[in-house]
């Protein structure tokens, strides 16, 4: 299963820019969606708070209760709120693909978390197989793709990948990489 969302993944190639401010990512990362500008001050503090709690701490990965908690953050007023995974089968990931089963989302999220930034090169093989270690803009777009489509939540799936990204890209090139759509 992994490697079919994988291959799928591969396929879809979103664009990135690189900003200097928090603020400005979170505007970004909230931008394509319809409640937009509702959620951009949560978004950006949720960023700043893990930047500077995971520099405080020389922290250099999100486990699966950091991805709920970011979750729970930004999307407060859903009904299941980053306490678990989606149930339901019936979502469309960007209007192009029919989402996977909810029953592999533990499994597949097995393999994308936690999500850690590693210094060491990695073979082609490697890299293909560990999507959840970041090494740089390519790995981050890539661990982005992924997890967009296996597409965990009902909703708020760009904008806890986003924020991901946002907060990774900041702890590694101390600016933050936001989604351009």
């Amino acid at each position: 299963m992994l490697q079919q969302i994988v291959r799928q993944a591969d396929e879809w190639q979103p664009d990135f820019i690189w900003v200097n401010d928090s603020a400005l990512c979170a505007d970004m990362i909230n931008k394509p969606h319809e409640d937009y500008p509702m959620r951009v001050d949560v978004t950006k503090e949720m960023i700043d708070t893990l930047v500077e709690y995971m520099q405080g701490y020389g922290i250099k990965e999100l486990q699966e209760r950091d991805i709920k908690q970011i979750h729970s953050t930004i999307m407060p007023d859903l009904h299941v709120s980053g306490r678990s995974y989606r149930v339901s089968d019936d979502i469309v990931v960007a209007q192009t693909f029919k989402a996977v089963a909810h029953e592999y989302l533990p499994e597949l999220m097995d393999h994308i978390l936690p999500v850690r930034i590693i210094e060491e090169e990695l073979s082609e093989r490697e890299r293909y197989n560990n999507p959840n270690l970041i090494k740089n803009e390519f790995d981050l777009v890539r661990w982005y793709s992924i997890f967009e489509t296996i597409h965990p939540f009902d909703d708020g799936n760009g904008r806890v990948g986003g924020t991901v990204i946002g907060v990774l890209s900041y702890l590694m090139e101390n600016r933050y990489l936001a989604p351009l759509q």
